[in-house]
Protein backbone atom coordinates (compact mmCIF):
# COMPACT_ATOMS: atom_id res chain seq x y z
CA UNK A 1 0.00 0.00 0.00
CA UNK A 2 1.68 3.23 -1.13
CA UNK A 3 2.05 5.96 1.23
CA UNK A 4 -0.69 8.39 0.00
CA UNK A 5 -3.35 5.47 0.41
CA UNK A 6 -2.72 4.95 4.01
CA UNK A 7 -3.26 8.76 4.45
CA UNK A 8 -7.01 8.39 2.92
CA UNK A 9 -9.50 8.32 5.77
CA UNK A 10 -12.71 7.72 4.76
CA UNK A 11 -15.32 10.37 6.71
CA UNK A 12 -17.27 8.24 9.59
CA UNK A 13 -20.27 10.48 9.07
CA UNK A 14 -21.13 12.46 5.87
CA UNK A 15 -22.48 15.64 7.11
CA UNK A 16 -24.72 17.39 4.51
CA UNK A 17 -26.61 21.06 4.91
CA UNK A 18 -29.32 22.13 3.30
CA UNK A 19 -30.29 25.76 3.23
CA UNK A 20 -33.55 27.66 2.46
CA UNK A 21 -37.04 26.56 2.39
CA UNK A 22 -37.62 23.09 3.23
CA UNK A 23 -39.50 21.57 1.08
CA UNK A 24 -40.25 17.57 1.56
CA UNK A 25 -39.02 16.89 -2.71
CA UNK A 26 -36.46 19.33 -2.46
CA UNK A 27 -35.25 17.37 0.85
CA UNK A 28 -36.18 14.39 -0.25
CA UNK A 29 -33.60 14.64 -3.70
CA UNK A 30 -30.76 15.87 -1.51
CA UNK A 31 -30.74 12.55 0.86
CA UNK A 32 -30.92 10.27 -1.77
CA UNK A 33 -27.83 11.81 -2.85
CA UNK A 34 -26.39 12.01 0.66
CA UNK A 35 -27.24 8.30 0.98
CA UNK A 36 -25.70 7.28 -2.40
CA UNK A 37 -22.40 9.00 -1.26
CA UNK A 38 -22.18 7.61 2.11
CA UNK A 39 -22.50 4.02 0.36
CA UNK A 40 -19.69 5.03 -1.81
CA UNK A 41 -17.59 6.19 0.58
CA UNK A 42 -18.02 3.76 3.42
CA UNK A 43 -19.31 6.30 6.19
CA UNK A 44 -21.33 5.16 8.38
CA UNK A 45 -24.06 7.17 8.99
CA UNK A 46 -25.27 10.25 7.34
CA UNK A 47 -26.03 13.98 9.50
CA UNK A 48 -28.62 16.00 7.59
CA UNK A 49 -28.01 19.88 9.34
CA UNK A 50 -31.84 21.91 8.71
CA UNK A 51 -30.38 24.69 10.98
CA UNK A 52 -30.19 27.03 8.28
CA UNK A 53 -33.91 26.14 6.72
CA UNK A 54 -35.88 29.19 7.05
CA UNK A 55 -39.03 27.30 8.76
CA UNK A 56 -40.15 23.64 9.91
CA UNK A 57 -41.71 21.14 7.63
CA UNK A 58 -45.25 20.10 8.19
CA UNK A 59 -46.49 17.65 9.98
CA UNK A 60 -47.59 15.94 6.66
CA UNK A 61 -44.07 16.70 5.36
CA UNK A 62 -42.35 15.11 8.38
CA UNK A 63 -44.38 12.19 8.09
CA UNK A 64 -43.81 12.06 4.28
CA UNK A 65 -40.08 12.16 4.45
CA UNK A 66 -39.45 9.77 6.97
CA UNK A 67 -41.36 7.45 4.67
CA UNK A 68 -39.55 7.86 2.22
CA UNK A 69 -35.60 8.20 4.17
CA UNK A 70 -36.99 4.56 5.32
CA UNK A 71 -37.48 3.64 2.03
CA UNK A 72 -34.00 4.60 0.77
CA UNK A 73 -32.29 3.21 3.36
CA UNK A 74 -34.54 -0.43 2.78
CA UNK A 75 -32.80 -0.01 -1.17
CA UNK A 76 -29.45 1.00 0.09
CA UNK A 77 -26.29 -2.27 0.26
CA UNK A 78 -26.15 -1.72 4.00
CA UNK A 79 -27.54 0.10 7.20
CA UNK A 80 -27.18 3.88 6.84
CA UNK A 81 -28.63 5.82 9.93
CA UNK A 82 -29.83 9.00 9.20
CA UNK A 83 -29.46 12.10 12.03
CA UNK A 84 -31.47 15.43 11.77
CA UNK A 85 -30.13 18.49 13.44
CA UNK A 86 -33.11 20.97 13.26
CA UNK A 87 -33.32 24.49 14.96
CA UNK A 88 -34.10 23.62 18.72
CA UNK A 89 -38.29 25.35 18.11
CA UNK A 90 -38.69 22.75 14.91
CA UNK A 91 -37.72 20.06 17.36
CA UNK A 92 -40.89 17.92 16.68
CA UNK A 93 -41.90 16.77 20.37
CA UNK A 94 -44.52 13.64 18.43
CA UNK A 95 -41.58 13.04 16.67
CA UNK A 96 -43.55 12.29 13.56
CA UNK A 97 -41.37 11.78 11.01
CA UNK A 98 -39.07 9.49 13.21
CA UNK A 99 -41.85 6.98 14.04
CA UNK A 100 -42.99 6.91 10.01
CA UNK A 101 -39.11 5.73 9.60
CA UNK A 102 -39.17 3.47 12.32
CA UNK A 103 -42.71 2.02 11.53
CA UNK A 104 -40.80 1.51 8.15
CA UNK A 105 -37.71 -0.25 9.22
CA UNK A 106 -35.94 3.05 8.95
CA UNK A 107 -33.21 4.56 10.92
CA UNK A 108 -34.03 7.99 11.17
CA UNK A 109 -33.97 10.60 14.54
CA UNK A 110 -34.25 14.37 14.85
CA UNK A 111 -31.90 16.27 17.19
CA UNK A 112 -30.98 20.24 18.24
CA UNK A 113 -27.49 19.30 18.04
CA UNK A 114 -24.08 17.82 16.63
CA UNK A 115 -23.40 16.57 19.66
CA UNK A 116 -26.83 14.36 20.13
CA UNK A 117 -26.96 13.70 16.57
CA UNK A 118 -23.43 11.78 16.55
CA UNK A 119 -24.05 10.16 19.81
CA UNK A 120 -27.35 8.54 18.69
CA UNK A 121 -25.44 7.77 15.30
CA UNK A 122 -22.51 6.10 17.51
CA UNK A 123 -25.16 3.98 19.14
CA UNK A 124 -26.68 2.74 15.90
Amino acid sequence: MSEDQRRLVNPRYLRVSYMGEPVAQKLLGVVRRAVKSVEESNSRGLILDLTRTKCALSWADRIKAGSEIAALQARATRPIPVAVIVPGPDLDPRKLGTKAATRRGGRLNAFKSQEEARAWLRSQ
